[in-house]
């Protein structure tokens, strides 16, 4: 996939490429029961949907509730029926959402803001996420849109790490947390994570790392941890599973990231680019400049 500031555009391999749309979320799910196999839909304010409309629901449990593009029956204001293809256990003990129009732009950043695209590949499915809209995901076929997480909240950058989803610098709430880093519960295999929320049910979870002021940047994984930058620090994350899920450990130095998307991966470690206009490399210490005097005056 390749994506502009305000668009997204698959290549199709032969040098052509196709525009995708994405859904836009309905209002929020109140509940969803059912009498057989027809389910009803409440959602908490006026949902704004016709009879016959096309909508997916997505997200639920049990899964029965969860239907790719069926046509809807509005019963009120708040409410609307549709069909599905067996029969769950009882009412949804798992809210997700459901679709409504789909659309080709994306919000557009002004000038120097933090509106770059980060994601990766979690079990085959992309990942992609823009600050201002939120994290979507997509399983490749052309024909359908990118559908937005359920359960995700805004934030600066995600990246893919183990089975897990790792944001920086999330909003929750409404409320910024620059410092922080988030992630999701541990996805099945072939599947999506379905909560970022922790619970004494799965292992999500939420870590501040405030020993420095400068914000979260990227993160990119080296070895068997996920290396996060800050724009003047550095710290790793592993796994070591139990309660606390992740490890976290700051780096020597006081070296940080200029932007995201300005460190890769080489038979070195990670080159990145700091937010003095220099190219360091990690070397076991505090990281070390590999620009030399042209470098750094094409840099600056």
């Amino acid at each position: 996939m390749a994506a502009t500031k305000d668009r997204c555009y698959s290549d199709d391999g032969l040098g052509g490429r196709y525009e995708l749309t994405r859904f836009l979320n309905g209002v929020e799910i109140a509940s969803i029961t059912r009498v057989g196999t027809t389910a009803t839909l409440t959602t908490v304010s006026a949902h704004g949907r016709s009879t016959f409309d096309t909508c997916s629901m997505y997200g639920n449990f049990p899964a029965e509730y969860n239907v790719d593009s069926t046509g809807i029956t509005v019963t009120g204001a708040n409410t609307f029926t549709y069909v599905m293809a067996g029969t769950p256990s009882g009412s949804a003990t798992t809210l997700g959402a459901y679709t409504k129009d789909t659309i080709t732009i994306f919000t557009a950043g002004a000038a120097g803001d933090r509106q770059t695209w980060t994601g990766g590949v979690l079990n085959g499915i992309l990942i992609a996420n823009k600050p201002s809209d939120g994290l979507y995901y997509w399983g490749g076929n052309i024909l359908l849109p990118l559908r937005k997480f359920p359960f995700s909240y805004l934030s600066d950058v995600a990246r893919i790490f183990k089975n897990y989803i790792v944001q920086l610098a999330p909003t929750i709430s409404g409320v910024k947390y620059p410092h922080d880093v988030l992630w999701s519960e541990s996805a099945e295999p072939g599947a999506i994570p379905a909560s970022f929320t922790s619970s004494s049910t799965n292992d999500s979870g939420r870590q501040a790392l405030a020993e420095t002021p400068g914000v979260m940047v990227d993160a990119l994984a080296m070895g068997d941890a996920l290396i996060i930058y800050k724009q003047d620090a550095r710290h790793s994350m592993q796994y070591i599973g139990g309660n606390d899920v992740f490890r976290f450990n700051r780096l020597p130095g006081n070296d940080g990231l200029l932007t995201s998307n300005c460190v890769v991966s080489a038979p070195v470690g990670h080159v990145f680019l700091t937010p003095e206009l220099d190219v360091n490399i990690p070397t076991g210490g505090a990281a070390t400049s590999i620009a030399d005097g042209i470098v750094k005056k094409t840099l600056h």
